[in-house]
């Protein structure tokens, strides 16, 4: 589609042309712009796909592969084309001056560029988002995987992932957990106050048989 996109672009430019005459293509050349607009495009999106982010090298390659696509295309467009003048067809005045369409082209690239530039953040962020849930959800199911107790806190001592091996030594199937702290818990849960003690002391237990 993104090779298309190009040769429909170059194309649809030419037959908006106006001229006193008639614009004609060899078609040898014309089905090889197709072709180098589309297989070059195949190769850039190709190429994307197996890309490090992190790596300039590898995003200049695919921005080289598309430029060389556009303008490979283009030229060999350009190549095919020849004019045929017809001295009975009359040009109509235009409602352009040169000025204002100057005007019209430099606001128009620079709407496109802007507007490519944000939807390729966000496309990026998006992608970002995506990782990030499949790291955390591989993560999660990892420590649920553990046979023991996995408990993970901030700094303040809040309660942010329990596996349910915790879940379950602590009676905290049915206490609101995610961000309290022992405190907090202790006063909600008597189960857990517990629970909570026993597991420290079994904890001191085997330190100080280690030592």
């Amino acid at each position: 589609m993104l090779g298309s996109g190009i040769g429909t672009m170059h194309y649809s430019g030419m037959t908006a042309m106006q001229l006193s005459g008639t614009i004609r293509y060899d078609p040898s050349l014309f089905a090889l712009s197709i072709f180098v607009a589309v297989g070059l495009s195949y190769i850039a999106l190709s190429v994307k796909r197996n890309i490090n982010y992190h790596n300039k090298k590898s995003i200049a390659l695919v921005s080289l592969i598309l430029g060389s696509a556009i303008s490979g295309m283009h030229y060999t467009a350009i190549a095919a084309t020849y004019f045929v003048k017809d001295l009975n067809k009359t040009l109509e005045p235009s409602i352009f001056t040169p000025d204002s369409l100057s005007i019209i082209v430099v606001l128009t690239t620079l709407f496109l560029v802007f507007a490519t530039l944000t939807l390729a953040s966000i496309s990026r962020s998006k992608e970002i988002a995506e990782k990030l849930f499949i790291n955390k959800r591989r993560f999660l199911l990892m420590i649920e995987s553990f046979p023991d107790p996995v408990v993970f806190k901030d700094k303040q001592g809040h309660w942010l992932i329990i596996n349910e091996a915790a879940e379950k030594l602590f009676h905290l199937q049915n206490t609101p957990w995610l961000g309290t702290n022992e405190k907090d818990l202790i006063k909600q849960n008597l189960n857990f106050s517990i629970a909570h003690n026993n597991y420290l002391s079994d904890d001191d237990d085997t330190w100080q048989a280690k030592k």
